[in-house]
């Protein structure tokens, strides 16, 4: 277990890395993958999915890069119809949120090395192992009663 919470630690920590250069990196630039009728792109800081249920016959399937400003959402976002066609769907989810999200878990996960082993002061982390019922020698903590 100890070993899992060890990669899994620092594949969040890796996964954090790279959704914040995605989300910083894409205020200035577009990347995606399309086929005639799905466009998957990271564009102004979100994931968007986009889909034409009727194709797109201008343009070519593949990966792409854009260099053109689009609008900025900051919150999730499901937009029916553009000037394309009124029958697309657009899905925007703003990468700030699977950053948020993955970054509390792993820094729950370093959280939990951080935390005083069981017999020691939660101040100072002094040897408790002794008969120190009132509470710490070292720092002068005192133990709430228990009663």
């Amino acid at each position: 277990m100890k070993r899992k919470r060890r990669h899994l630690k620092w594949v969040g920590a890796a996964a954090c890395a790279l959704l914040l250069c995605a989300w910083i990196g894409t205020f200035w630039s577009a990347f995606g993958y399309q086929t005639r009728t799905v466009v998957v792109v990271l564009s102004v800081g979100c994931f968007e999915v986009s889909v034409y249920p009727k194709g797109m016959p201008t343009q070519a399937p593949g990966w792409f890069a854009a260099w053109q400003p689009y609008e900025v959402y900051w919150l999730p976002r499901l937009i029916h119809g553009t000037f394309i066609t009124s029958r697309t769907t657009h899905v925007f989810v703003p990468l700030w949120i699977p950053l948020v999200l993955v970054g509390v878990a792993t820094i729950l996960a370093f959280r939990h090395d951080w935390r005083f082993a069981p017999g020691h002061c939660q101040m100072c982390d002094y040897d408790l192992r002794g008969d120190f019922s009132t509470g710490c020698p070292e720092c002068g903590w005192e133990r709430e009663d228990v009663s």
